[in-house]
Formats: C-alpha cells, structure tokens, sequence
C-alpha cells in the first residue's frame, strides 16, 4: 500500500509540473520520503519541479542525486507501471537506474539548459555536446538536442553558427506545425538580432515569436516574448511601447509560479521607468527583482539589477554609492558569461569615474569596455537607452 501511495504522489507531482504549477510539487515531493527503489524518480521529478520554478541550481543538484542523465518523469513512470526491472547504466560514470537512451537524452538536454541559464558556458556547452552524441546513436530528441546546442552556441557568442541551426530547425517545426517551438525559435533569434544592433529585425522576431506563442496557446511563452519586444524595444528608444509589452509580460507572470519570470518582469519593467525618469518607481522594482533573483541564486542577472540600481545612485548624484552598486554588478557578472553586462558595467563606472574627476581612469576603463565589445562582436558602448 506504502509503494502505491508514493506513486500516486509522485504522479500527482508530475500532474502539478505539467499544469505550470512546480512550487506544488516540489511542497508535495518535499513531504515525501520514497522508498529506496523509488528515490531516482523523486528527485528527478523534484529537480523538474525546481527547474520548471526557475531555481537551476537546485535542480542540478537533483539531477545529480536522482540520475545524472534521466529527468523525463513522465517516460519514466510509464515504464516503472509497466514493471521494467532494475539495471546497471550503459554510460559508466553516468549512473543512472534504468538503461533508457530515451532518458538518457532528454536529461543530457535539460542539464545543458540549467547550466545555460546559469551562465556557465563550458558545462553547458559539455551537456548539449553529450545530449546531441546520444540523440544520434539513439536517435531519440534529436532536434531538442539540436535546439539546446544552437542556445548554448548563442550564449557563448556564436551568433552566425547559432542562426544557422534556428533557421533549419525553424523549417522543420514549422513544417510539422509546431507552433510552441517555432515561438522559441524565433524568441532566441530575436536576442541575437538585438546583440547584433538589428532592432528592427529583433522586434519583428519576437512579435512573431508572440504570435506563434498565442497560435500555441502558451501563455507564458507569449510572456517571454513580450519580454524580448519590451527590451528591444527600450534599447530602440520606444519607451512607450517598451512600457506596454512589459505591462502585459507582468500581468501574465503575476499569475506564474516561475520565479525566473516574475524577476525577470520586474527588472525589465524597472529599466523602462528609469529610462523614462521615474526613478523611484523603478527603485522598487529592482528591490523586487533583487530579492527574486536572490531567492533563486540567479548570480547574472542579479548583476543586471544591481547594475541598474547602480544607474539610478548615479543619476541621482550618489556616485560613490553607484561605484558600489557596479562593483556588486561586476563580481556577479564573473564567470557568468556575460560580457554585455561587464561592458555596460565598465561603462557606467568609467561615466560615474569622469564625474567625479578621475578622467584618467576613466578613460581606461571606458576603452577596456570598447575593446571588450568589440571582442564580442555587440554595440554595447553605441546604446543610449539601455
């Protein structure tokens, strides 16, 4: 009776998962000790949950602890009903309890996407090359490894290579009408075209990214791309319609229970507000990200925030406390990936160094950002509205 009751939790949680509610079944999963034979598929299931919630760090260490490359709880329920038998892993180091190359691929891909999110390039570069050699022996998830491989290939700056596989993967789904993936697709081409200082292309792919989200009927998908157009927007200087998109972003995650989303609708309404001089709104805005981000452990885009906190210390005279603030931003910013950040990081103190008549070094610092900019290809130091 004890074995059925945990699975009937565990199913519950799933249930919970799939409904966009991960906070329910990781308070679920939490009150539930599992039987020994039972412990990978709860911690996968938990480290769904965390993932589904934005908190990435958590989730790996579930992923670790349930099986380093199964997470798909639903393919593995199935299988644990229909009585599949305990077996030794086929890829050594990488233990898991069942030999399923199904599993195997699919957790692969959602390890590489945690360490994405994280901003750790060199992890999540080795997870996508492990999920798409998998995918192609077993043939299984091979676009889904094709996907996350073109995310982490954007993360670390390749934009041309990146392009190249959204555009092909872009044709395949919009060929089997897969408009969810054909809204991500076009999301993800929409930040490298913004990076690039194509705005006009980068607003037009995440409108159409809003709309194949709307096609989908994913609401939180119509967020994020809401989210990309409030961005591209603000940088483009169409403050008001950056206003609009972030009010309707807010609205849809208010009802969430990603926590990645609601910091992420905070920040980005708050860069707006300051844009547009309602500084102390925007204060509180960041005030709401930084505890959200902190929450979930979020070091990069904690180093955005701080950033913008930053901005506004220095906008309203408070330079030595805006020196502070971007000295916060840049240690978060480290070995997140994030050379934009450290750009405008390195931008903002050389502005705030001039001011307080240190020219020498800022003047130092100020083509420390250029040149970092360049490096990377992106327009950081030419934005006015950032």
């Amino acid at each position: 009776m004890r074995k059925e009751n945990v699975l009937i939790k565990l199913e519950k949680a799933e249930k919970l998962i799939n409904d966009e509610k991960p906070l329910g079944a990781a308070v679920l999963l939490k009150k539930t000790k599992p039987p020994v034979f039972l412990k990978a598929e709860y911690h996968l299931l938990l480290a769904k949950a965390w993932q589904t919630a934005g908190y990435f760090k958590k989730a790996l260490e579930n992923y670790k602890i349930g099986s380093s490359f199964s997470d798909d709880p639903t393919t593995r329920l199935s299988r644990l009903k229909a009585g599949l038998k305990k077996t030794s892993s086929a890829y050594g180091a990488t233990s898991g309890w069942w030999d399923d190359p199904v599993n195997t691929v699919s957790a692969a891909i959602d390890m590489a996407a945690c360490w994405r999110s994280l901003g750790k390039l060199p992890k999540a570069l080795r997870f996508s090359n492990l999920a798409l050699k998998l995918s192609k022996k077993h043939r299984v998830y091979t676009e889904e490894a094709e996907m996350e491989y073109a995310l982490v290939l954007r993360l670390g700056g390749d934009f041309k290579n990146a392009k190249i596989k959204f555009d092909l993967l872009f044709n395949h789904y919009i060929q089997k009408k897969d408009y969810a993936a054909c809204s991500f697709i076009c999301w993800a081409l929409g930040g490298i075209y913004r990076l690039e200082g194509l705005y006009a292309k980068s607003i037009d792919a995440f409108r159409k990214a809003e709309q194949y989200a709307v096609k989908s009927g994913d609401k939180f998908a119509r967020g994020y791309a809401l989210f990309g157009q409030g961005g591209v927007l603000r940088v483009g200087g169409k403050m008001n319609e950056s206003l609009t998109a972030y009010k309707k972003a807010k609205k849809i995650f208010s009802f969430s229970q990603d926590i990645f989303g609601k910091a992420y609708s905070e920040c980005g309404y708050a860069n707006v507000l300051r844009q547009k001089g309602d500084l102390p709104l925007a204060m509180k805005g960041y005030l709401k990200a930084r505890k959200l981000y902190t929450e979930i452990d979020d070091d990069a885009d904690l180093g955005f925030v701080e950033w913008g906190i930053g901005e506004i210390l220095k906008r309203s005279g408070q330079f030595e406390a805006a020196l502070k603030s971007f000295k916060a931003a840049r240690d978060l910013f480290k070995g997140n990936c994030e050379p934009r950040g450290e750009i405008l990081v390195k931008l903002s103190t050389a502005q705030t160094l001039h001011l307080l008549g240190q020219g020498k070094s800022a003047d130092k610092i100020f083509d420390d950002a250029v040149e970092l900019a360049r490096k990377h290809k992106l327009k950081t130091y030419m934005e006015v509205f950032t």
